[in-house]
């Protein structure tokens, strides 16, 4: 046998040579899930590059015929090779059973054996001549039936890989896009050869530069896989795993620059985009921050980080997770309230009613005493209902929404005010049907309530003066304004913080209550300053659509202490 390589020859064993390579790198990349199958793909690259460089240039007609068929494993194992990587690489590990590669199998399989029952079928394998190409000559099969049918099966095969990357890339982030493109890429170059050697196009007509594209295609894949500073994870695994998690979920590269975010993070931060740092949305390093509780457009999440590391233990990442806590620190504050109502308010009760008592053993006219239990039991009353509250769905950012008539309800709560206490003057003025969208009509009830019941009985003048004013449109607003001695600053801080401390707390429950219900229904809650004195509370609540059977005309009446409608 003589064998001297030519141009043609030299081209393809250069091929083989980089599929060894990669195969060797991808094999060292384990336990990596991508490492086997490129591996594989690369080794029927190599399979099917070797005998085939070596039947260009043998001279006799029998030899090249065995290295022509020898090259077969290779070349019909090379696309399902392919196929299992773009499997892999989508996320669908779970396809990959022993009964899908029995199936992929099967027909490449039956393609080797034909090829070397020539002779004794004519399915595959008929006859083989020679042709000289310019400086190479090369074997001319003649194929039977069963040739069309297997070519027809692996375009197939790449045909369905194909639709599977084009699949991932569409699912994929913006920074992962551009990967699954690249391994797109890779695929196309042996077909953009492969197609036009079956229609003698090609740059060299007679010779399959194929094999040698199909080891460039395989480097294409490893820079994809493995030259990135982020270990690459499968894109669908990646994109559906924080959709089952609930939570927010940033991928950052070593130097802290933001790689990926899935849909939960972008509705955190207005305008974020990869490249952006931690620093920039977090205000420090991810690192630093573990187990905090951050800010960003609206509620509280917890921080938490997590470094990803390669298969040598390099750090290639960050992974941050923000789980909403927005309600949890909510119910916090409501309990360290309810506690410190009971410890300070409740108990001073307690202490005036006991100490009455005590007196009563001693006195002859105890009416006054009387009367001061008789106030204190009262309060604590009112107290226990306000604690009530606290505990109602009403009170949660969670409770469902309901339209409730502003107007119709302010109307009901002054009522019971003007029965309860005469000596005020209270008004009202509010259009026929201005309907709120908040938690149930006992939190509109509640809000007024209470508001109500703070400028009234905290008033320092026997007369007390109160105007309610409803005010239509989006939103709604409801201001309460009297002229008491004010709400004072210790009062305000806060209801404004949002937080208690020791030395610094509002006095009741009330004004809790208002605000929680407030922020139930996605409402703000402002106070201001009455000139010449007094507090106006400006509550505004998101509008909702008026029920059909209701009248939308205006108007506005006064409601004292028995003022006639």
């Amino acid at each position: 046998m003589v064998w001297v390589p030519s141009t043609a020859t030299g081209g393809i064993l250069l091929g083989a040579a980089l599929a060894a390579a990669v195969a060797v790198g991808s094999w060292r990349q384990r336990p990596d899930p991508m490492a086997i199958p490129l591996a594989a793909l690369m080794v029927a690259s190599l399979a099917w590059a070797i005998p085939y460089a070596v039947s260009l240039e043998i001279g006799d007609l029998g030899q090249a015929s065995m290295w022509y068929r020898l090259r077969y494993p290779g070349a019909v194992l090379l696309p399902p090779a392919y196929l299992i990587v773009a499997i892999a690489y989508a996320g669908y590990e779970e396809w990959l059973t022993k009964r899908v590669f029995a199936g992929l199998a099967a027909v490449p399989v039956t393609t080797v054996l034909l090829a070397w029952a020539g002779g004794v079928t004519d399915l595959f394998w008929v006859s083989a001549s020679f042709e000289s190409v310019g400086t190479a000559t090369v074997l001319r099969p003649s194929f039977g039936p069963w040739y069309p049918i297997q070519i027809a099966y692996l375009y197939l095969l790449i045909a369905v890989a194909f639709v599977l990357l084009i699949q991932t890339a569409v699912r994929a982030g913006r920074v992962r896009k551009r990967r699954v493109l690249l391994f797109l890429f890779g695929g196309i170059v042996p077909i953009a050869f492969n197609v036009p050697f079956r229609l003698g196009l090609g740059p060299v007509p007679a010779v399959d530069l194929t094999p040698a594209t199909a080891a460039v295609s395989g480097f294409i894949f490893w820079v994809a896989l493995y030259r990135d500073d982020l270990r690459n994870l499968p894109p669908v695994a990646y994109q559906n795993v924080p959709a089952l998690l609930g939570d927010a979920v940033l991928v950052f590269d070593p130097a802290d620059r933001l790689i990926e975010a899935n849909d939960q993070a972008k509705t955190l931060f207005e305008e974020i985009e990869a490249g952006v740092t931690a620093t920039e949305l977090f205000g420090d390093a991810p690192d630093s921050l573990d187990g905090t509780v951050v800010s960003p457009a609206r509620g509280e999440y917890e921080l938490r980080s997590s470094s990803v590391t390669d298969w040598r233990d390099n750090r290639v990442g960050t992974v941050v997770v923000l789980r909403d806590v927005t309600e949890l620190k909510a119910n916090e504050q409501r309990l360290s309230v309810a506690n410190r109502i009971l410890r300070h308010n409740l108990r001073n009760e307690l202490t005036i009613i006991l100490g009455e008592v005590d007196r009563l053993a001693d006195q002859a006219d105890n009416d006054e005493a009387f009367e001061r239990i008789e106030a204190a039991a009262t309060r604590l009353s009112r107290l226990s209902e306000k604690a009530r509250h606290i505990r109602s769905p009403a009170v949660s950012t969670d409770a469902p929404v309901v339209a409730v008539d502003l107007s119709t309800v302010a109307e009901s709560v002054l009522a019971r005010h003007r029965a309860r206490a005469p000596a005020a003057e209270l008004s009202l003025e509010a259009p026929e049907g201005a309907f709120v969208s908040v938690p149930g009509r006992e939190a509109v009830e509640t809000i007024l309530d209470n508001l109500l019941e703070n400028a009234i009985e905290h008033h320092d003048r026997s007369q007390p003066s109160v105007a309610v004013t409803v005010d239509p449109g989006d939103p709604v607003t409801l201001r309460v304004a009297d002229d008491g001695p004010g709400i004072p600053p210790a009062e305000r801080e806060p209801l404004a913080q949002g937080e208690e401390s020791q030395l610094e707390h509002a006095s009741g429950l009330g004004l809790w209550l208002v605000r929680w219900l407030v922020e139930a229904a996605d409402g703000t809650l402002a106070f201001e300053d009455r000139e010449p004195r007094g507090t106006v509370v400006t509550v505004r609540l998101p509008p909702a659509e008026t029920p059909e059977p209701e009248r939308s005309e205006s108007r506005a009446a006064p409601v004292g202490p028995r003022a006639e409608r």
